[in-house]
């Protein structure tokens, strides 16, 4: 039975690193949902110039993040999501299923900052954003 009053928020970002730009999106966020999923991608690939933390130490990052603003971890989630070379196809089915694990929340929202390379922001129309 869905809940009609409560809301999910899903953030989806990289987070290399955390910075004061996602600190702020998760703080807003968090007073506009009732749950928050922060879905941390490119968490199958090993350690590059452009990816220099593992999926585990930007997860610790952000967990400390979240404890230090007291939002408790039933409040919010931290999900590793895989990148898919050639299918985004498959990347956007598995953004879904998170989503899709949190059936009782009626009202889905995205957020992220629309910038050249956020495409993905538009690829989700079924959520607010």
């Amino acid at each position: 039975m869905q809940d009609t009053t409560k809301t999910l928020g899903i953030i989806i970002g990289r987070f290399q690193p955390l910075h004061d730009g996602h600190k702020e999106i998760i703080r807003k966020a968090k007073k506009l949902c009732d749950k928050l999923l922060i879905v941390v991608g490119s968490s199958n690939v090993a350690r590059t110039i452009k990816n220099p933390w593992t999926y585990t130490e930007r997860r610790d990052v952000i967990q400390a993040f979240l404890n230090r603003e007291g939002l408790d971890f039933e409040d919010a989630q931290i999900i590793p999501i895989n990148d898919y070379k050639y299918s985004d196809t498959q990347w956007m089915l598995d953004v879904q299923e998170i989503a899709n694990l949190h059936a009782t929340y009626r009202k889905k929202i995205l957020f992220g900052f629309d910038k050249q390379g956020n495409d993905y922001l538009k690829w989700f129309p079924q959520y607010g954003f």
